[in-house]
């Protein structure tokens, strides 16, 4: 299973292993100007009527969720609907560009931001995870079987280990 930011058409999609293609949310029609774009979003819209202008990076949890970062906000397709996660405690704990994110085993969501790479707990508790510095607009990540994070930027692809209180 596949899933993509198809970000010319305006859409989140999922591509099985038999290689068919279907849409989890977006409409493929953009509102003019591109700034109107997205606006459907900020209530409780279908998931396939959303008007996404430029859909950002991915991720799927544990459970096969999947969830994208749109403008300003991170959403995931639920039910049928679209929904933000903005309410009380995930409220994201940063501001600006997100280049990439990902799923621990665990089911905690990595973010990397301008700011560094920043861990929202399941929990929707954020705190920053890792301070790489330099420029993150390319920053994709990806953990390993051991629970280690690798992440991509202008510095190359660096391997970011967690410690245990027995390893401190």
């Amino acid at each position: 299973l596949f899933r993509s930011a198809d970000s010319g058409n305006r859409r989140i999609r999922k591509v099985t292993p038999d290689g068919r293609i279907s849409s989890e949310a977006g409409s493929g029609v953009c509102a003019n100007p591109p700034l109107a774009c997205g606006q459907t979003l900020y209530g409780l819209v279908p998931a396939q009527s959303a008007n996404l202008y430029s859909p950002g990076m991915i991720a799927v949890d544990p459970l096969d969720h999947i969830y994208f970062w749109h403008d300003t906000g991170l959403y995931y397709p639920y039910a049928g609907q679209l929904l933000k996660l903005d309410n009380g405690s995930l409220s994201p704990a940063w501001t600006g560009y997100v280049s990439g994110m990902a799923f621990d085993a665990a089911g905690n969501l990595y973010v990397a931001t301008t700011s560094g790479i920043q861990k929202v707990d399941r929990n929707g508790l954020a705190s920053t995870f890792a301070n790489l510095g330099g420029n993150a607009a390319n920053r994709n990540m990806a953990f390993d079987s051991q629970g280690n994070l690798y992440a991509n930027g202008d510095q190359g692809i660096q391997k970011i280990s967690v410690c245990t209180a027995n390893e401190v």
